[in-house]
């Protein structure tokens, strides 16, 4: 998309007009300078400057510049009037990021238990599933609890249970993987065996 009247695409609009930043695509439907606009009794000055938070200066300093106004619509017919050095052109609208934290809330443990080894194997699931290495904190939101000696012999026999009754669902996924291709292995076997049975 170029600066010509008739010409449709989509743009990104410069502070302070990035407000009508969206994916729609706009023509432009005019393009002209300052002062002949104004010799048409048009008021630039409070139609486009002031009313989206800019200066006189601002406006001064454009006139100087030979800054045109372009006169853009959408396909509803809004009209749109913008300075052309606060547009971008050729470009798609810029994609909207926001920096996420993901919680997870366990049980309570006891204080001396620790989660080094789930913080690292956290930190490989995330770099496998997004490509990322992330950090991880942990983070005590409570305060101490007493627990029974019986009790905390339960839960300390439930945390140290062995690797194999804990291992996650990747593992059990490549077990029955493999398993199902020793299974497909055997059956092509035996399907090679029964065509050499037939043909003797």
């Amino acid at each position: 998309m170029t600066l010509e009247r008739g010409s449709k695409g989509k743009v990104v609009f410069l502070t302070p007009f990035d407000a009508y930043n969206s994916d729609k695509e706009w023509t432009v439907s005019g393009i002209d300078s300052i002062p002949h606009l104004k010799s048409f009794g048009i008021d630039i000055l409070e139609l486009v400057y002031k009313k989206q938070g800019l200066t006189e200066s601002d406006y001064a300093a454009d006139i100087v510049s030979d800054i045109s106004i372009v006169a853009f619509t959408d396909d509803a017919q809004m009209l749109l009037y913008v300075p052309a050095n606060r547009v971008e052109l050729g470009i798609e609208h810029p994609v909207i990021y926001r920096e996420k934290i993901l919680g997870i809330a366990l049980p309570s443990l006891p204080v001396d238990y620790s989660l080094a080894t789930l913080i690292e194997d956290l930190k490989i699931t995330v770099k496998e599933k997004i490509g990322y290495d992330v950090n991880i904190e942990e983070i005590s939101v409570s305060g101490n609890t007493m627990v029974k000696k019986t009790d905390h012999d339960i839960i300390v026999n439930k945390l140290n249970l062995p690797t194999i009754e804990k291992r996650g669902y990747k593992t059990k996924y490549l077990q029955e993987v493999l398993k199902n291709i020793a299974l497909n292995t055997i059956v092509e076997d035996l399907k090679g065996l029964v065509v050499k049975l037939k043909n003797s």
